[in-house]
């Protein structure tokens, strides 16, 4: 499989990166979760981006669909403010960042995250999760994951965080985490 490089549109003042993803695209190959082990290295059962499979209805209506889940680099991130020693930050262009030299392997951002997104490296006796593929946006690529995507199901978007905030604001649904956390 050829990957074409997306470009990676510059932010303007109050946006942020984020993932978006179609799930009327995803097949579920899991060519991004593979992308994404590869790019950072990560060892076998350390995940930072997963595909899931869900089926629902009754026959003969019966549905199928994959998704496609990493970081949301929230807004406010539970990941961030659980974080005993600090290890979490997030830059101004949305990313949450997890620095490793300052993380004591607790897990308990993985406790606080609603999602379950970072991911305990038992290897390293430390936390990872997902930067983004910082590195690669910083040289001006999209992230292994976007770029890995056959059907496009994955892309990278900028996001007015003010409208953001607005639009979760009234999006909370009973029995779901408060969708202002993402």
């Amino acid at each position: 499989m050829t990957v074409t490089e997306r470009p990676l549109l510059p932010l303007d003042a109050g946006e942020q990166y984020r993932f978006a993803f179609s799930m009327e695209a995803c097949v579920g190959c899991h060519s991004c979760e593979i992308a994404c082990a590869e790019q950072n290295g990560n060892p076998v059962g350390v995940n930072w981006r997963r595909v899931g499979e869900f089926e629902g209805g009754s026959f003969p209506h019966t549905k199928r669909f994959n998704l496609s889940m990493a970081c949301n680099h929230c807004l406010d991130p539970a990941c961030l403010t659980g974080c005993p020693t600090n290890a979490y930050v997030k830059l101004d262009n949305g990313i949450v960042k997890h620095q490793a030299d300052q993380c004591i392997g607790c897990q308990y951002c993985i406790w606080n995250c609603p999602y379950e997104v970072p991911a305990f490296n038992a290897e390293r006796g430390v936390v990872t999760k997902c930067d983004m593929c910082l590195p690669r946006l910083e040289a001006g690529h999209m992230p292994a994951c976007v770029d890995a995507c056959p059907t496009g199901a994955i892309t990278l978007e900028r996001v007015d965080v003010a409208a953001w905030r607005a639009d979760h604001a009234a999006a909370n649904g009973p029995g779901l985490p408060p969708a202002g956390i993402t």
